[in-house]
């Protein structure tokens, strides 16, 4: 039905020829560096990632352990008071038993 053209090859000069691959070359070994810088910084970017995960955990702990240690001085403090407390009534206590001693 159709008849398809054949296109009819090209012929190329030596010297064009030695000039396109030489621009092949070129880009080829362009296109390799990028890859391997693009490779690379993959790499830099998952050990960044698996660090910063790292250093989250850490933080977390850390976090976890600044709380039950504030939990323990609440507690302390609170028992610290308690104490102060009891002292100053037993000391008011005893004034108060001195100075009945001291009016007989």
């Amino acid at each position: 039905m159709f008849k398809l053209r054949k296109k009819k090859p090209e012929t190329v000069s030596r010297d064009k020829y030695e000039d396109i691959k030489k621009i092949y070359l070129e880009s080829k070994k362009s296109y390799i560096a990028l890859e391997a810088k693009y490779k690379h910084e993959l790499y830099t970017n998952s050990q960044l990632k698996s660090e910063i995960s790292r250093k989250n955990v850490e933080l977390e702990y850390l976090n976890h352990k600044l709380n039950e240690l504030y939990e323990k001085y609440r507690d302390l403090s609170k028992s610290y008071e308690k104490l102060e407390n009891r002292i100053k009534f037993l000391l008011s206590e005893l004034e108060i038993k001195d100075k009945k001693d001291s009016e007989k």
